[in-house]
């Protein structure tokens, strides 16, 4: 059981004195189906202090038979914008009378932001024990373009080296071809995190898009295939 990705996500509540700025983490964690009667759960605290629990939900179960579970804490509304968001949780998954933790090798997983000082503290993102994870991805209309999408995306990935290619490879024709493009760094987000984007254009409009993003570093390839089962847009 592992971790995937998590995310730190800014909210916005409405509550009795209108709306309120809050957040919450979001994340995917992978697991091995080891039967019937499990559970995940996400221990988290917003204050270092107190911790709560929150149970996550079922996905899917991949081609190679890994599960995939998905989470959300509830939003924390802080007394104004201007605090640092801040939430520490590790993962704790059940099965049967056994238990199995990601607690981040003991340090836990931490993600915060200062909108004042982003230098200070601007941890959006976690990754887990891989070193390249697709984070989010949408399609859109190119109103540009005639009868044409475009898919956009976020990546997650370890700097295990300076000189170091991204590319998204993909297929509208369910793999008789493919065209890669590549992705472009965006960001820096701590902890030897990398924050990339892609974009692919001129996707044929009611087109089913396959692909997988590769990450190839220090003479290594490393893949994100979403275990086996590829990505589709």
């Amino acid at each position: 059981m592992r971790l995937i990705n998590g995310r730190i996500v800014d909210k916005i509540q409405w509550v009795e004195k209108g709306n309120c700025y809050g957040y919450n983490v979001t994340g995917i964690v992978a697991v091995e189906d080891l039967g019937e009667n499990k559970k995940l759960i996400i221990h988290y605290t917003y204050d270092d202090k107190n911790w709560s629990v929150v149970e996550g939900r079922y996905v899917k179960k991949t081609g190679s038979g890994i599960e995939i579970w998905s989470f959300e804490t509830p939003i924390n509304l802080p007394e104004s914008k201007n605090e640092i968001y801040f939430c520490k949780f590790a993962i704790q998954y059940q099965s049967g009378d056994k238990e199995y933790w990601d607690n981040n090798h003991g340090k836990d997983y931490c993600l915060c932001i200062n909108h004042e000082n982003s230098y200070d503290c601007n941890v959006r993102y976690a990754l887990g024990d891989i070193n390249v994870s697709l984070v989010s991805y949408d399609r859109g209309c190119n109103y540009n373009k005639y009868n044409k999408d475009f898919i956009i995306g976020t990546i997650l990935l370890r700097n295990l080296g300076y000189n170091k290619d991204v590319r998204i490879r993909y297929t509208t024709d369910n793999w008789l071809s493919y065209k890669e493009e590549k992705a472009y760094y965006k960001d820096y987000n701590s902890n030897n995190i990398e924050i990339w984007s892609f974009t692919l254009e001129d996707i044929p409009q009611d087109t089913k898009v396959q692909f997988c993003i590769s990450y190839t570093v220090n003479g290594e390839i490393y893949w994100d295939n979403n275990f086996g089962d590829n990505y589709e847009g």
